[in-house]
Parts: C-alpha cells; sequence; structure tokens
C-alpha cells in the first residue's frame, strides 16, 4: 500500500530520482525572490511573505528582507499607523520565516548565504545573535506560526532533493532533519489547525497546491490535491479557530490574489480584492478576521480585511525591502495588576482594575471598542467609569487631557466606543478607572466575575482578561439592632 501512494505521489508531484534539480531554478523568482527588487515580505518591493498571529492583542510586526539582505522589523502604532524599519540583527540572509515559542518570545529562522537554517531570538525586545539550528541544505523554509508553551518549535525546509523536511527544537538541542513524507515541491508553509495537528502545504512540481497533516503518533499522510489551479507562490495558511476554516492564499496565474476554503473539501480558488502581487501573506486574528498582506506593484506593503467581503487595499509603512519572512503579532494581553478589589455592600463605585497594563508605547488604540461584562447573575451590578487626574467622564463622553477620545454606555454589560484620538495612555487611564458597584443597599454576597474584551481599531485583534470582585459580608450588627436581610442581585 505505501508503495502505491509513493508512486501516486511520484505522479503528481513530478518526483524523479535519477533527475536532481539545481538549489536555486530560473522559475523560483515566482516563488522566493532573491535580489532587491525581487522580493518582498509584508513589505517592501517584492516577493513572498509570511505572517503569524502570536497572541492576543493589539501590535502588528513585520519582518522583511532589506535590499541589503538583511532582517528588518516594522510595528503598527497606536495611531493606526506604522513605526519606521528597524534592523533586528546584522547579518545577511535569503530566506526567512517567523514563529513565537509560546513564552511571549519571537524567532526569526533564516536561510543565509551557506544555505543553512539560522535563527535569532528576541529576548526582553533585543535580539540575539544567529546560531545555526541543524546542518543540512536548505532551498525554502517555514514553521509553525505559533507553539503553545511547553512545546517543541518545528522548522521545515525543502532540501537538496526537492522534498520536505523537518526539525524540532528540544532541550536537548536541534533534532536532525527527517523527511515527512516522499514528494517534491517548490515552496512550503506551515499551519496548526484548531486541534493542534500541524499541516503542510506546497506547490508541487505540477504548479498546484497540496497538503499533508502530521499524524497523531507518528508519521505524515500521503500528499493531496487541495483545489485545481496553477499558481505562482502560496501564504502562510490562515491560522484556525475551532469554527473558522483553513484557508490558503495564491499568486494566480494572473498575478491576482486568490483563495480557497478547506470547507466541503475545498472550495475552489476565488478572488479577493483585485490587484497585481508580488508576494503575500495572511492571517486569522483572533476574532476571525481574515487580514492579507501583499506586496503591489509599487514595491510596497498593503493589507486587505474579509469585511463584505473584502476591504480597499491599504498602505502600511513605507520602505524598500525584499521580504521573506513576517510576522504579524498582537501586542501582550492586556493584565488586570493581579490585585483583588473588594467591595462593601452599601459603599461607592470600587475601582476594578486600578493596575492595569498595556504594553508601552505600542497597538493599534485609535477606533479601538472595550467592553466590559459583569458577567454573574445578579442584575442590581453596575458598571462605570470614574473621572481621575487626565481622565474627565462627562456625562456619556470620556475626556483625556482635555480631548475627547471616546463614548461610553453604562450599565451590567458597558461598551466604550474610542475615536481616533484614542491613544494608548488614553485606553489605559480608561482600563484602571472601570468601577463596579450595586444599586441596592443589601446586594447578594458573591464574588462577581467581570471580563474585559478590548479590541483594536483596524486589525481587529482582541485583548482580554478578566478581574474578579470580591463582596465583604455585612457589618456586625450592634446589639439590639434589627435584622438586615441580604437578597438576591
Amino acid at each position: 500500500m505505501a508503495e502505491f501512494f509513493d508512486k501516486l505521489v511520484d505522479r503528481f508531484f513530478g518526483r524523479t530520482p535519477s533527475r536532481r534539480k539545481p538549489a536555486r531554478r530560473p522559475n523560483r523568482r515566482k516563488l522566493r525572490f532573491e535580489t532587491f527588487e525581487d522580493r518582498c515580505m509584508l513589505s517592501g518591493t517584492s516577493g513572498s511573505i509570511d505572517a503569524i498571529q502570536v497572541n492576543q492583542g493589539s501590535q502588528t510586526d513585520v519582518f522583511a528582507i532589506g535590499n541589503d539582505h538583511q532582517v528588518y522589523l516594522e510595528t503598527s502604532n497606536g495611531l493606526g499607523g506604522w513605526n519606521a524599519w528597524t534592523l533586528t540583527q546584522a547579518g545577511t540572509v535569503k530566506e526567512i520565516a517567523v514563529a513565537h515559542d509560546g513564552s511571549g518570545n519571537l524567532h526569526v529562522f533564516a536561510i543565509r548565504d551557506d544555505n543553512q537554517v539560522w535563527q535569532e531570538q528576541q529576548v526582553n525586545g533585543a535580539w540575539t545573535a544567529w546560531t545555526l539550528t541543524q546542518a543540512g541544505f536548505a532551498q525554502d523554509i517555514a514553521t509553525q506560526p505559533t507553539v503553545a508553551p511547553g512545546g517543541a518549535l518545528t522548522v521545515f525546509i525543502i532540501g537538496s532533493d526537492n522534498q520536505v523536511y523537518d526539525e524540532s527544537v528540544t532541550g536537548g538541542g536541534w533534532s536532525n532533519w527527517t523527511l515527512t513524507r516522499a514528494g517534491t515541491a517548490k515552496q512550503i508553509s506551515v499551519m496548526m489547525d484548531a486541534s493542534g495537528e500541524t499541516h503542510v502545504f506546497a506547490i508541487g512540481m505540477d504548479n498546484q497546491v497540496w497538503t499533508e497533516h502530521a499524524i497523531p503518533g507518528g508519521g505524515w499522510s500521503v500528499w493531496t490535491l487541495t483545489q485545481t489551479g496553477a499558481v505562482q507562490e502560496i501564504s502562510t495558511p490562515t491560522a484556525t479557530t475551532a469554527t473558522a476554516a483553513v484557508k490558503v492564499f495564491a499568486v494566480g496565474a494572473d498575478g491576482q490574489i486568490y483563495v480557497e476554503t478547506a470547507a466541503n473539501n475545498w472550495k475552489g480558488w476565488t478572488l479577493t480584492q483585485p490587484g497585481t502581487t508580488k508576494g503575500i501573506s495572511a492571517i486569522n486574528n483572533s476574532s476571525g478576521t481574515t487580514i492579507v498582506f501583499s506586496v503591489a506593484a509599487d514595491s510596497q506593503v498593503y493589507k486587505e480585511v474579509s469585511v463584505n467581503p473584502w476591504s480597499a487595499w491599504q498602505l502600511t509603512a513605507a520602505g524598500n525591502l525584499l521580504g521573506a519572512g513576517v510576522t504579524v503579532t498582537p501586542a501582550p494581553p492586556m493584565t488586570n495588576g493581579g490585585t483583588t478589589p473588594i467591595y462593601t455592600p452599601g459603599g461607592p463605585p470600587i475601582l476594578l482594575t486600578p493596575f492595569a497594563s498595556l504594553a508601552t508605547g505600542i497597538g493599534d488604540f485609535a477606533n479601538s471598542t472595550l467592553k466590559v461584562t459583569d458577567t454573574s447573575a445578579y442584575i442590581n451590578d453596575r458598571l462605570g467609569i470614574e473621572s481621575s487626574g487626565s481622565l474627565v467622564v462627562s456625562g456619556s463622553s470620556l475626556i483625556f487631557n482635555g480631548t475627547t477620545v471616546g463614548t461610553f454606555t453604562a450599565g451590567k454589560t458597558m461598551n466604550v466606543t474610542f475615536n481616533g484620538n484614542a491613544t494608548q495612555a488614553a485606553v489605559l487611564a480608561v482600563l484602571q478607572h472601570v468601577t463596579i458597584a450595586s444599586i441596592v443597599p443589601t446586594p447578594m454576597i458573591a464574588n462577581r466575575p467581570v471580563t474585559f474584551a478590548l479590541k483594536s481599531g483596524s486589525l481587529g485583534y482582541v485583548s482580554t482578561m478578566t478581574q474578579t470582585a470580591e463582596l465583604m459580608g455585612p457589618p456586625p450588627l450592634a446589639v439590639g439592632s434589627p435584622a438586615t436581610n441580604y437578597h438576591l442581585g
């Protein structure tokens, strides 16, 4: 049976043991471009691009190969725009792929001039020196975008024989390169689905998209065709939620971006938004919205969002870059500061998260929204916002440093809508001055779990946190005082 499937792979992927193609084929320029004018990754001049969603938040990080063949990073700012490109770690590269290790650290993997796979890692905001992973000739590179805490980072390459290999890092270092499933490929991309299963997508020698997946317990499935149609390049498949279907984006023969969906045995290729591209990348944010990044004909990076069904293309940051590894990384989640507020029945409103934090100076806070929900069953609880210092509450308006930054509606569920003037500092001030109280003097003595969900303005990332307010019991009764009944709600 195994020989039968291998023959199928030989037939569709064009594997010929006696023919070994050179490491860099002329037609490879359609897939992973090599010169300044030929490659790009979410910004710059042209080329293939990869994207990942690292966690739930608001910041976007974009990695690209510059015209000096080094790796640069741009980040979204708090005003709906983009910060300037900055160098990560000196060193020339040919291809890059980016992963998040589940502990808050980003890893950039690169094929360098020796055609070996190297990595650099971001630790506490700084980048480590480039280090070799495991010796082995590589033509193309991909990686699982995100890894669960405690999981192993895994890197995939196309080897000198045009087949797909992987290596993983453990406490003892990097494993040897191992073949996934026999079958030749021109370009690869990798994703992990909602169940934790790894899928590899590849452009076969027939220029169509094929896929294989890891089998629980070890091994790989046979390669299977997704949807008929010749393509030039594929993006990293969009990360999925339990309810979202896997999507693969590809550059068609006409240079435009098409998408196919895994639902119902792969739906046909459909055009997203008209416009030719030199390179693509795609992600799903935490709310299920798909964002596609494209290197357009003017060698700049644009994005489109899957709304009704696709938004117009929007420019990110100007810059002439080669591309080859992009990560879309929302900001770290909101944190509540670790304190537990205590409410005394009959007392004034208390602050729920006075020590809440957001990553300083980052995030897409303009036009963002904040939803705060008291999830308890007690109907007489009320959420609100308190004026303090630079933050002034005037009716339903929120004024920060003299400028109106948004409006809100109070209640058991509170919705805050920030406008284009909102900054990270303004949003943080609001977070730190959310209050809870009861409108009755004798509420039920029980904890009140409260959830916070902050949705960024343009990319739609949702950062969440939970805070629990404790209610103290009634004060001791004085001798001869009448009993007090504490009722539900």
